[in-house]
């Protein structure tokens, strides 16, 4: 298991931790900025140093993890919105119970309910205005309670925050640590420069740093340097960042000024510890603070821009609302003042329903027996809505709207003594007509519909039957209309629903695989350590924006560095967080053991244990001693690595089965040890490079590759790593790549 000082470079930092997690009651906050936070800062001034990724979430759940390694005796009980997010180590899941909240205002009951298990750690995965109250609360009580706070501020000034979210200043007391986690970016070692270091730089050294032996070791010939450009870097001056954190211990009584306490680890001193280590650059220690404020204001500043684009799009809204709600008015006026029998149109939304109700009701005024309510739907189509007294036709029937005799005839009814258009004729005879009408229905001059009523009483409609009948055509085609436009809107928002929700999925891929992406490159090293008698050269292409391949190159110790290449078996954000895994668990484990064999063991041990992902990985490791020029590896489930002498190419042996799979008794692995020779070349690949196929779908083959290398075995490594890539990708075309390739190459001079 990692241990929470492993994520940072300060010796202090593991003898507070272990200090912290003794801890038996009291709230204990990892505070940070999240993602949100960091997306609004992109491209600004202040995003470089201000706001990078601080992992506050890795932080937190090995702190739970540490705390629970400690408090073996005690249970746990997580309140949590995602409870997907915690994965504890299988050793301490049966100690550890989950409570899932559906949404924020359900955190009280939540909480109440983890309470009363009376937990010895009680885990509360945010902490805002109703969750801080009774989280300080079970504090002062003599319970030991962990969460984390969205905060760019740091030590002290937490306390700030936690007022700001209603919190009375009395509870401030059950407040017990505070662990403030930064990322910073980390100088290029190869180009940084040197600056020269002034009396007032000297004073303000001598003000932050601690007096631990570590630092006091640095401040005896401080040296301190700014960014430079090379290629390695992409003449930016950075490679890659790291983390830095300020941890605040609260011991105020109620006495004292609760803000003057100061950091036991201040964040400015972990800089100036930077700084001297020649980590960062001085710049970047000495206006932190000035940079933090400016992050603060372009964040106001953005959220002031937020809040006038919402203001204007509500006062636009409200426009549109307002306009429409005078037509509605103007409509509804105009309705009210008709009889009972057309004012109870108004009761229906629905398109059909209404229709059912004016063709039942049309009939009612005039004493006709049947009606048909036909209702426009374009220029030249019309379809049948309801009817009374005929026979229903088969539902969607549409028909050309020059087949309705008379509608050419404009706004006033007319006699149709004819069968209705679209009207089964089989048990219809022309003679049951006796009387026909044809109403248009017309709403603000244009045409909604018409309705025909039928008599086979009368021998014609009276003319005050049929003024009566054109009032009430007026008003039913208003309603009419308006049910269309409210079934119209219907469809459009149910449409633009479909359409929003397609957008958020694809944002949220994208979203994933940006972070996938940042995860593996983060991963991947920009240059290779300095190893006197070694070079080395490298390229990865992975099949889609993120893979599953990595590689690296560390030292040991003064006579002994790694080399590593793996492959996971799976793509995309999976793959990627489980390499990260792998390359961090082998790093600490090959700085561990100098055999090989011992280290992936471990590693093996550990992803069996830690991970829940069903995938393993494919890995060579192996380990050089310079001073005897002897390479021993392992060989788990990898493809041979290719060893070029002089003109010869030789597979490397070896045998076992990827890590990931199985536990340690079902897991082999077998440790080999080779000499090296002045001019050997060792390259390591993955099996994208021999799985690549050309445009007429021919296997590029093993053996291909072989013979390439033994072609490139005089070349430097980054020379061979292009000529190999370069006829790769001559062989591939335009063919789409399938697989992840990556080649890894050392020479020994």
């Amino acid at each position: 298991m990692l241990k929470l000082g492993d994520f940072f470079q300060h010796a202090r930092v593991n003898e507070l931790f272990e200090t912290l997690v003794e801890e038996r009651s009291g709230l204990i906050l990892v505070a940070g900025p999240d993602g949100h936070t960091l997306n609004s800062l992109e491209n600004t001034p202040a995003s470089r140093q201000g706001l990078l990724p601080g992992g506050r979430k890795i932080i937190f759940e090995s702190l739970i993890e540490s705390l629970m390694e400690t408090h073996k005796d005690r249970s746990c009980v997580i309140v949590t919105a995602s409870p997907e997010q915690f994965r504890p180590a299988r050793s301490l899941r049966s100690q550890i119970k989950v409570l899932t909240v559906e949404n924020e205002h359900q955190y009280g009951e939540r909480i109440t309910q983890a309470i009363g298990r009376k937990p010895g750690l009680l885990v509360i995965d945010w902490l805002n205005s109703q969750s801080a109250t009774m989280a300080l609360s079970a504090a002062q009580q003599g319970s030991l309670v962990l969460s984390q706070l969205n905060s760019i501020l740091v030590g002290n000034q937490i306390k700030h925050h936690i007022e700001k979210l209603g919190i009375a200043p009395s509870r401030l007391s059950g407040l017990r640590w505070v662990i403030s986690v930064r990322r910073v970016p980390t100088l290029c070692q190869k180009c940084r420069q040197a600056v020269s270091t002034t009396p007032g730089i000297y004073q303000r050294l001598q003000a932050a740093i601690d007096q631990s032996p570590e630092t006091l070791a640095y401040i005896q010939n401080p040296a301190f340097y700014t960014s430079g450009g090379c290629p390695d870097c992409h003449h930016t001056g950075w490679s890659g960042d790291l983390a830095v954190c300020d941890l605040y211990k609260n011991t105020v009584n109620g006495h004292t000024d609760p803000y003057a306490e100061k950091s036991l680890l201040p964040i400015q001193s972990y800089l100036a510890y930077l700084a001297l280590r020649g980590s960062v650059a001085l710049e970047d220690w000495l206006e932190f603070d000035s940079r933090q404020m400016l992050c603060i204001y372009e964040l106001f500043q953005q959220r002031d821009q937020a809040l006038s684009q919402i203001s204007t799009q509500n006062d636009g809204k409200l426009a549109e609302l307002t306009a429409a709600r005078r037509v509605m008015e103007q409509r509804t006026r105009a309705l009210v003042s008709l009889q009972s029998l057309a004012q109870s149109l108004l009761i229906a939304s629905n398109l059909q329903e209404l229709a059912i109700q004016i063709c039942q009701q049309v009939c009612s005024l005039c004493q006709a027996e049947r009606s048909v309510l036909y209702y426009r739907r374009s220029e030249k189509q019309v379809d049948i809505l309801a009817v009374n007294g005929w026979q229903k036709p088969a539902p969607g029937v549409e028909f050309d709207l020059n087949l309705l005799p008379g509608f050419q005839a404009g706004m006033k009814a007319y006699p149709f003594h004819q069968i209705p258009p679209g009207i089964d004729q089989t048990n219809s005879m022309p003679d049951f007509v006796k009387a026909g009408l044809c109403v248009p229905l017309v709403a603000q001059t244009l045409p909604v519909g018409w309705i025909m009523i039928h008599s086979a009483q009368k021998p014609a409609f009276q003319p005050g039957e049929t003024a009566l009948l054109q009032t009430f055509a007026s008003q039913a085609a208003l309603a009419l209309q308006r049910a269309g436009l409210v079934e119209q809107l219907e469809g459009k928002i149910a449409d633009l629903e479909a359409a929003q929700q397609k957008l958020a999925q694809k944002e949220r891929l994208e979203r994933e695989l940006e972070l996938a992406r940042q995860v593996q490159q983060s991963v991947l090293p920009k240059i290779f350590p300095n190893l006197a008698g070694f070079q080395f050269g490298a390229v990865n292409s992975p099949a889609r924006q993120v893979g599953g391949d990595f590689y690296d190159v560390f030292a040991i110790d003064s006579d002994h560095f790694g080399l590593a290449i793996a492959d996971v078996s799976d793509k995309g954000m999976p793959a990627a967080l489980f390499m990260t895994l792998t390359r961090s668990l082998l790093l600490a484990e090959g700085r561990r053991v100098l055999s090989p064999l011992i280290a992936a063991q471990n590693v093996n041990h550990l992803l069996v244990e830690l991970s829940n992902a069903n995938m393993f990985v494919t890995v060579f490791y192996g380990v050089v001693q310079r001073s005897s020029r002897t390479l021993r590896f392992v060989r788990a489930g990898h493809d041979r690595p290719l060893l070029l002498r002089a003109s010869s190419v030789i597979e490397l042996g070896g045998s076992g089965i990827p890590l990931g799979l199985f536990d340690d008794e079902i897991f082999k692995l077998s440790e080999e040890t080779i000499p090296l020779q002045a001019g050997d070349r060792l390259v390591l690949y993955t099996d994208g490079l021999v799985d690549l196929d050309s445009p007429a779908g021919q296997n590029y083959e093993r053996q291909n590759l072989i013979n390439l290398a033994g072609r490139c075995h005089h070349m430097h490594p980054n020379d061979f790593c292009s000529a190999v890539f370069a006829e790769l990708r001559a062989f591939q075309g335009d063919r789409e790549q399938t697989d992840d390739m990556t080649l890894l190459v050392m020479e020994v001079e």
